[in-house]
């Protein structure tokens, strides 16, 4: 289960680089189309976000054992 919780680790650190790089876009990029500066809060917020506290419980669960 060591791999399990190495993996989830890396998922978790991966998706707060992610979302790093959506708030630089939000300061730095002028809003387009299809990708405007709520575009980008509203993925952080509704994709990130959850993604993280998911992974965090199944890490938490994996300690547990």
């Amino acid at each position: 289960m060591a791999k399990r919780s190495k993996r989830l680790k890396k998922q978790i650190i991966g998706l707060q680089k992610q979302i790093e790089k959506h708030e630089l876009k939000i300061l730095t990029e002028l809003g387009r189309k299809d990708t405007t500066q709520s575009y980008w809060a509203n993925e952080i917020s509704k994709k990130f976000h959850p993604q993280i506290l998911q992974r965090k419980s199944k890490l938490s669960r994996k300690k547990k054992r």
